[in-house]
């Protein structure tokens, strides 16, 4: 309630999100694909009596190819592992 006697709802949000992401090695080079979307609901109510939704659907694609290199020495263990990624995301307002 309102100072005036009117409802207002707090602001929510909720979100569905589904994902999935392969790894496949040739040698030492790992290539990760993941494919990706997620549904959201945002629900605004700053105004007495109103109640602004908002929907937004994302959904993309990420591919990445690394090359780990470890390196052992005096008892110690270097990891380096360059990376390079490639993505596509796209966000649409429902």
């Amino acid at each position: 309630m309102n100072d005036d006697d009117s409802f207002s709802r707090p602001p929510s949000s909720a979100q569905i999100a589904a994902d999935y992401r392969q790894l496949n090695f040739v040698g030492s080079t790992q290539i990760a694909t993941e494919l990706f979307g997620s549904f959201n609901s945002f629900v605004n109510s700053a105004d007495a009596g109103t109640a602004n939704e908002e929907f937004s659907f994302k959904y993309g694609a990420l591919a990445s190819i690394s090359s780990p290199h470890v390196k052992k020495a005096n008892g110690k263990v270097m990891i380096i592992d360059p990376k390079i990624y490639f993505r596509l995301m796209v966000k649409k307002m429902i």
